[in-house]
């Protein structure tokens, strides 16, 4: 069963483990038939199984952090908590318990205790890659970048193969505006792992942001070969080609996006700005009406939809939407500016 599992091959390894267990019902098999289940993602069934095993041996730590796990895996964070406890408890010198609670932590926006969780597990070895990665990203999370450097470039040298540590330092980098840097760690990322879609992701939101559509559109196209049914990817191909004014392209990347994931409204609010930039003003009102029925708080689908409304010379309606992203968002000079024009209009000049 351990061989059939370490093998990948997790239905063969549960009949041997019910087998085990059959003939001897040790916490062991238990556990072990529990991770088989738990990487089938049955984790009602590796729930039960990582409690069965510490009812019978309560002394093993590994039966606790694998219950923490799933737990974690089934968002229950506050039992998943009291189970890791427990197992650092039993062994307070296993690091990925201590990464494990910080993860734990961070999901309970406790911020604090997650960094008094890395620190504990670096406290036992310093060049634990999980411990530096996790507070890394705590830190860029936190506007602290330098902090985040430091603690990233430990991890990379404590694993200079791991294709993940060079993407976040990259967006590290990019935060500290250093973009050459940044580049250079993703591409990094990419050339230890060819099939990283994240990777390819980030590299290619960079050269969206820095106005190079060509190589982004090449990133993500990249991303839909490995894994056609990225609709991130799909959306932010759409994007790029609406910025070239490929509104054609645009639509049949959205399209393929909106039949993956047909509840997210970013869809509907760029297949909206494609309509309204070929002056299809009534149907780009239409997809942003769809956006704003799923999310609400976006003052920018309130906004783009005010000017379909004032391109179509309905004054009164895109007045209302220009006031709604307003009242979500006041920073957003774009609305007054309009508002002002629906004046000027109506020869309310002052």
């Amino acid at each position: 069963g351990r061989c059939y599992l370490n093998l990948g091959k997790n239905e063969d390894a549960i009949k041997d483990l019910i087998k085990a267990i059959e003939l001897d019902p040790k916490g062991i098999y238990y556990n072990t038939r529990g991770l088989a289940y738990e990487n089938l993602n049955d984790t009602i069934r590796a729930h039960s199984d990582f409690g069965l095993a510490i009812s019978k041996d309560s002394t093993n730590y590994q039966f606790y952090y694998n219950m923490a796990r799933v737990l974690e895996m089934e968002q229950h964070p506050k039992a998943a908590l009291a189970f890791i406890n427990s197992a650092i408890a039993k062994n307070p010198k296993d690091g990925n318990s201590y990464v494990t609670k910080g993860s734990l932590l961070q999901t309970l926006k406790d911020t604090a205790g997650a960094i008094t969780a890395y620190n504990a597990a670096l406290s036992n070895d310093a060049n634990f890659y999980d411990a530096n990665y996790a507070l890394s990203i705590v830190y860029n999370e936190k506007n602290k970048f330098k902090e985040a450097l430091n603690y990233i470039d430990k991890a990379i040298a404590a694993d200079v193969k791991n294709p993940e540590a060079y993407v976040e330092k990259g967006l590290i980098l990019e935060n500290l505006k250093d973009s050459v840097g940044a580049l250079k760690n993703y591409s990094t990322a990419i050339e230890l792992d060819k099939n990283f879609s994240f990777a390819y992701f980030t590299r290619g939101s960079y050269y969206q942001t820095h106005n190079n559509r060509t190589a982004a559109i090449a990133d993500f196209s990249k991303i839909i070969a490995i894994d056609p049914s990225d609709a991130d990817a799909y959306i932010a191909r759409a994007e790029c080609y609406s910025d070239t004014s490929n509104c054609p392209a645009a639509l049949l990347d959205l399209e393929a996006a909106k039949r993956l994931t047909p509840n997210d409204p970013s869809i509907y609010f760029q297949i909206g700005m494609c309509q309204d930039e070929t002056r299809y003003y009534r149907e780009a009102i239409e997809s942003f009406s769809k956006a704003i029925a799923i999310d609400s708080t976006a003052n920018e689908y309130f906004y783009s939809r005010g000017n379909s409304y004032y391109n179509l010379e309905l004054l009164d309606m895109a007045e209302k939407d220009y006031f709604k992203a307003l009242k979500l968002d006041s920073t957003n000079a774009g609305p007054y500016f309009n508002i002002g024009n629906i004046h000027f209009d109506k020869k309310l000049l002052e």
